[in-house]
């Protein structure tokens, strides 16, 4: 089956090619005579000013004209040639890749061309140099920073998962196959000279694009022309040139974040061969907030107990944990980015690129309740190569043609110290020393391969699209959780006493020794499509296809006979070397686009279609890891079991079971019925041209899942009991498997729940008189399931936060809900003869990110693996009956405090806090809470200069959140470390579970307690200076 599903796309390329879509811009329109007859055979020719491309088209019987394919977006000059007829021609054509440009023209025996079609792109302002920063101006983009606390360059797009967001350059993805790419070291995929413009699509009803449900955001890379151009530059950002933020006295350790680099391009045989090349090099140097040892940095640990850890490890086992005062993020990347353009012929351009990323991150979180000592960072070293050769040919004046292949290659490898991983919840604290458990045996090898062909066909009045899109990789994967032990402890005092852990976890291959039980997969995901954009009349085109995408996995899993035959396995029809049988998938799509008086001025556009994502490999290769057979995943406590640390073996040192094959271990499965994800989108819009070159847009979107993703684990027995709060009830599973012989067995399966939906009204204004703008303002929701925050069965299974147990998440809202956005820019642009200076304004503002109330131990009992963990969303009490008394110390004042108090305390909380008021006596859902509103103004000046010869310096400089310049109140950020946080923290588990409430842990914030912090780093205004010269 696999082999016919191969031939059928070799035949293909043989027969069928296609015009990329998205990559390139249009020009069409009519071709009349004076008295308005429609005029066929009239040779249009266009040619681009900055590198000699020539295109040709000829006026069909309908007057009607379609170039297509244009690679760059000009400045063109056309000319349009008729016997009998003046020569029409036009300069300064500009292309936009966003919307066909249209171009109407008259013909006339003795006159003048009477039309000029307005024409000019819009200019996408930028804050900084990156890609992230240019879609950042999309109104249903969703910044991430509150959900990672780190990294401002995450967008989510109308309320879907960043990781469903496909990244590509001139149309070929950039972006590895586990969707990890640009959250691992923060690279811009380009160097800062390379991109030429950006397109943001979230509903394309054109079928040749696929593999995504976010956003397809695609950068359009820079090109070499006639002319000699090149660019130095260099962005720097310092401490000296930073606030204060919120006006707290807390003093934070210098930083540095700068990018340098150099391009140049030109020709190497004019009007034929270009070349382009850029390179640049970034630093980054960003201090962590909340250092304990600074009074009203919001931290709530105490240094004496910090240090008394870092003394305790250093001379029991002789290593040092690192420091926790004055901790910082670095990160250095190089990028290098190369093209060559190959104008063969007037029917034939051939283009090469090449292109290298490389990172190393050092990778270390903190926040007011969870601290992280220096050692327990690891540091992520990503190397990316990607080699793209693309054939566009005019096959005839009605044909064209591309022929697409790239080769990629992506290596990611973290490295932690080769220490036990320590955690100890105490409270609503958290203390991490020693390795990353995630991180000690973790690595990933990527080879991708993909080729494309697409054929359209413009002729009477119908433009048809075949091609396919084809993608073949093979994976190395490299994931021992807990490679050198994982020791969870209940208190401090029990660690430093050197006692049997609450819970222990470690990962061995079943080779022994050091063995790191890599596992391989190879896949394929194939694609066909089919499209007619029909101009059905003057004022109204259809565009309807279908696409069919087959998703192929070329090898098993590891074959692991004891559980395949057990009861447990054939019951739910699973076993660890069965892949899923994954279907073709189909998805028809529809899309109009309407002028609705004739005149253009108002266009009703829209359509329907079903969208499906990229294979989640990540997701599936679990089992590929998790099978019982390369690897064990041990769980449990032995009699008797102390921390163990043998630095010449640090892994072997470890505690491993005697019977190390036969070990209980968790086992990760899929659903035989899984389908890939896949939603059904619809949008309606309407754009009206308005007075003073404006332009108003309204637009509906509207998303519906079909499958979705959903975990649940089948070892998992059925609630024994009930768990009763208030005056509500829950189940409780008493950590009981089915099958002893293994922990928890994570199934990945689909839902259909969850949905989304955004409504936007736009206003923009093109440049003319210098002024430019847009305001737009968004509002939507979306809900689900699971968010599949992580990439381990075991970590997405229990991040689906429930009142039920595990097994039963609710639909509620996601972690991506999108909320309002507000977001503008005014651009000012003042000339001279030697001077040209741009000010530009830019407002955001936003709702903030959503947020859950949890317990800080799991009181449903759902298997001994999340038995002292998060897992459960709370019931916020009317009473005092399940609080019980505790100790505290406050600024060295030491105090029982009653439950008396203590419900005291929650209710003055609450009366602080209204969105809890009404879940008073009632149970809380998954991210029902969002952080407060964030309004943000950045201020941008360039002094353009010139200098000799066309040559010109630019000096600028970028105030962000500048408004906190003004008013340390102003500008705030807020941040919540996972999006949650422990209201309520177990003392007792069982029938009638027992808590404690300690508002002393709860952050001040602009006089209010609340749950989250002020983000004092992206608080303060900053600087960011920019000088480049351009010869």
């Amino acid at each position: 089956m696999k082999k016919k599903y191969l031939c059928c796309i070799f035949l293909l390329f043989a027969v069928s090619n296609a015009l990329p879509q998205g990559i390139a811009g249009t020009i069409n329109g009519t071709i009349r005579n004076s008295k308005g007859e429609l005029l066929a055979g009239a040779l249009i020719k266009v040619t681009c000013i900055p590198t000699g491309f020539v295109y040709t088209a000829v006026s069909r019987s309908d007057g009607t004209y379609s170039l297509a394919n244009l690679k760059n977006s000009g400045p063109y000059r056309m000319v349009v040639t008729l016997k009998r007829y003046q020569a029409f021609s036009a300069s300064n054509i500009q292309v936009d890749f966003k919307r066909p440009l249209k171009k109407n023209v008259i013909l006339k025996a003795n006159a003048d061309v009477l039309h000029k079609a307005a024409s000019g792109l819009w200019r996408i302002p930028a804050s900084t140099n990156t890609y992230q920063d240019m879609a950042f101006f999309t109104p249903q983009a969703t910044p991430l920073l509150g959900a990672t606390g780190s990294n401002p360059l995450d967008l989510s797009f109308a309320g879907q998962s960043n990781k469903y967001n496909l990244f590509t350059i001139d149309g070929a993805k950039a972006v590895n196959t586990y969707g990890l790419f640009l959250n691992s070291t923060n690279i811009n995929p380009l160097p800062s000279a390379s991109m030429r413009s950006l397109k943001v699509l979230l509903s394309p009803y054109d079928v040749s694009y696929g593999r995504f449900l976010g956003a397809d955001i695609n950068a359009v890379s820079n090109r070499g022309g006639n002319e000699l151009r090149g660019t130095a530059y260099v962005f720097i950002q310092e401490q000296k040139a930073t606030g204060s933020g919120s006006g707290n006295t807390v003093k934070y350790p210098d930083f540095i974040n700068k990018v340098f680099g150099i391009s140049i391009g030109g020709p190497v045989i004019r009007n034929k061969l270009f070349f382009f090349v850029n390179v640049d090099k970034r630093q980054a140097i960003t201090p962590l907030q909340y250092d304990p040892t600074q009074a009203n940095s919001g931290s709530k640990f105490d240094p004496g107990v910090l240090q008394g850890l870092q003394n305790y490890v250093k001379n029991k086992y002789g290593f040092d944990i690192g420091g926790y005062a004055g901790i910082e993020r670095t990160n250095s990347t190089t990028s290098a980015f190369g093209r060559i353009d190959w104008d063969i012929n007037t029917k034939n351009k051939l283009t090469f690129r090449t292109s290298y990323f490389g990172g190393d991150n050092f990778n270390i979180t903190r926040s007011p309740t969870n601290i992280v000592f220096d050692n327990s960072a690891y540091t992520i070293k990503t190397r990316t190569y990607s080699t793209v050769l693309e054939l566009n040919s005019l096959l005839s004046i009605h044909s064209s043609n591309l022929f697409r292949v790239y080769y990629n290659y992506v290596n990611n490898e973290r490295n932690t110290p080769a220490f036990p991983s320590v955690i100890i919840p105490q409270g609503s604290l958290t203390y991490n020393l020693g390795g990353d458990g995630f991180s000690d045996a973790n690595s990933l090898a990527q080879k991708d391969f993909n080729m494309v062909d697409y054929f359209t066909l413009n002729k009477g009045g119908h433009i048809i699209t075949l091609g396919t899109d084809n993608d073949f990789y093979v994976l190395r994967n490299v994931f021992l959780q807990n490679f050198y032990g994982y020791y969870l402890y209940r208190s401090v005092e029990a660690f430093e006493s050197n006692a049997t852990p609450a819970t222990y976890s470690v990962g061995y291959s079943t080779k022994g020794g050091a063995d790191l039980a890599p596992d391989v997969m190879r896949v394929a995901q194939l694609a066909v499509f089919g499209q007619d954009v029909w101009q059905l009349t003057a004022r109204l085109k259809v565009t309807y296809g279908l696409r069919v995408d087959k998703p192929l996995i070329l090898n098993n899993p590891e074959n692991n006979p004891g559980f395949n035959s057990s009861i447990f396995a054939s019951l739910y029809g699973v076993a660890t070397n069965k892949n899923p049988q994954l279907a073709p998938v189909i998805s028809p799509r529809i899309g109009f686009n309407y002028d609705v008086f004739g005149d253009n001025p108002s266009r009703l556009r829209g359509g329907a279609g079903l969208f499906i994502a990229d294979m989640p490999y990540i997701l599936l290769s679990n089992q590929y890891a998790n099978n019982g057979v390369n690897s064990i995943i041990f769980t449990g406590v032995p009699a008797g079991l102390t921390l163990r640390y043998n630095p010449s073996q640090p892994h072997l040192g470890a505690y491993i079971p005697p019977a190390a094959a036969a070990a209980p271990t968790e086992i990760d499965v899929t659903d035989p019925n899984f389908k890939l994800p896949k939603e059904l989108h619809a949008n309606l819009a309407l754009d009206r041209t308005l007075p003073w070159d404006m332009i108003g847009t309204f637009e509906v979107l509207y998303s519906k899942k079909i499958t979705g993703i959903l975990y649940r684990n089948l070892n998992l027995a059925a609630a024994d009991s009930a768990v009763a709060i208030g005056n509500t009830t829950r189940p409780f599973y008493n950590s009981t498997y089915l099958n002893k012989n293994y922990t928890d067995v994570i199934e990945l399966t689909n839902t259909n729940k969850g949905y989304s939906f955004d409504l936007t009204v736009q206003l923009k204004k093109q440049i003319t008189g210098g002024w430019s703008g847009m305001v737009a303002y968004t509002f939507g929701h979306s809900y689900s399931v699971n968010d599949v925050v992580g990439t381990s069965s075991l970590s997405n299974w229990r991040t689906a936060y429930a009142v039920n147990g595990l097994n039963n998440p609710a639909e509620s809202n996601s972690a991506y809900d999108p909320g309002s956005r507000i977001i503008a820019y005014f651009l000012k642009t003042l000339t001279s003869k030697r001077f040209a200076t741009n000010i530009l304004l830019i407002y955001s503002g936003q709702t903030g990110q959503r947020y859950s109330y949890l317990y800080n131990y799991n009181i449903t009992g759902d298997g001994t693996s999340t038995r002292y963990l998060p897992s459960n969303v709370v019931y916020i009490p009317t009473d005092a009956s399940q609080f019980v008394p505790f100790s505290r110390s406050v600024n060295g004042i030491s105090s029982t405090v009653s439950p008396v108090q203590q419900l005291a305390d929650l209710q003055a909380y609450i009366g602080q806090n209204p969105a809890l008021q009404k879940f008073e006596g009632k149970n809380t859902a998954r991210n029902s809470f969002t952080m407060p509103w964030e309004n943000h103004f950045d201020l941008k000046v360039n002094e353009r200069i010139a200098t000799i010869k066309n040559q010109h310096l630019l000096l600028g400089v970028n105030l962000i959140n500048v408004s906190n310049l003004l008013s340390k109140k102003w500008g705030q950020a807020y941040y919540m470390a996972n999006q949650e946080y422990n209201l309520f923290n177990v003392v007792a588990i069982g029938a009638s579970p027992k808590f404690t409430f300690d508002n002393s842990k709860l952050n001040s914030v602009n006089g209010r307690l609340r749950p989250y912090t002020i983000y004092e780093y992206y608080t303060k205004w900053r600087a960011l200076l920019n000088i480049s010269y351009n010869f």
